[in-house]
């Protein structure tokens, strides 16, 4: 291997060289640079003029500084240059790429929301269709309370105004029999206040006779309490409360009522 500047020859070349049989003399660098062209003031000024042989230690690092000597040159400019090429390149793809993964977030963002509302709303008008039924429910509960509370209220009035009847004519008919009574214990029909014959008595439906107002239970007292269902007046107000049945029918007392004679 030759250099442009020293013209070293390898030393592997010189091995080679000296082991051929051939009795051409080796050609060395100092060889060459013994041998001197046609003698001339030109060609001798320009061999004076030329640099010293280097140092086998100088032609060992000529290689490196050779190597070196290309940085040194405009290639690292041009790296630079690629090099900030390359970055820009990253740059703008980075850019993009965080930009499109914005955009899909954003997307994503967004359908996740809209479901979000959606299903917000859904439930918010099930639960409004659910108190509505609710209150359709409680509406209705409260008109058919009503009515039913109405209904109630008009069969206890008229229960009652037909109890009033009842007494009422129950009491007008002890009142009579009372009349009747102490009229027969005085003897005359004179002095009764409803003197009637017997025809008229057998053909009036409405015929009041004498009764015995004595309590059928004990026999002491006056019977002032109609017992029901058979409203027959009966027995006496301590008596009624013991009893369980009319003592004139035998019937189950239900319930029993004071009558106020005059």
């Amino acid at each position: 291997m030759f250099q442009n500047n020293g013209g070293v020859i390898n030393s592997r070349k010189r091995k080679e060289v000296a082991t051929s049989g051939d009795t051409t003399p080796a050609m060395t660098p100092f060889s060459l640079q013994n041998q001197r062209p046609p003698q001339s003031s030109l060609s001798a000024a320009l061999l004076n003029r030329q640099p010293p042989p280097p140092a086998p230690s100088q032609t060992w690092s000529m290689p490196f500084l050779s190597f070196t000597s290309l940085l040194t040159d405009d290639r690292p400019l041009e790296i630079v240059e690629q090099s900030d090429q390359i970055d820009e390149i990253i740059k703008t793809h980075s850019e993009q790429l965080r930009r499109k993964l914005a955009e899909k977030w954003m997307g994503y963002y967004n359908t996740l929301l809209c479901a979000a509302e959606e299903n917000a709303s859904k439930k918010l008008r099930e639960r409004e269709q659910d108190l509505e039924k609710t209150m359709r429910m409680k509406e209705q509960l409260f008109q058919n309370i009503a009515a039913q509370s109405s209904a109630e209220a008009k069969a206890w009035q008229a229960k009652a105004q037909k109890l009033e009847e009842q007494t009422a004519s129950l009491s007008a008919k002890l009142q009579k029999a009372n009349m009747r009574r102490v009229c027969g214990e005085g003897g005359s029909r004179q002095g009764c206040a409803f003197p009637e014959d017997s025809e008229s008595s057998s053909a009036d439906p409405d015929r009041v006779e004498l009764v015995n107002l004595a309590c059928k239970a004990c026999r002491h007292q006056v019977a002032t309490v109609m017992l029901w269902p058979c409203h027959h007046l009966s027995v006496c107000k301590e008596c009624d409360v013991v009893s369980r049945q009319c003592p004139v029918c035998l019937a189950i007392k239900t319930s029993s009522v004071e009558v106020c004679l005059p």
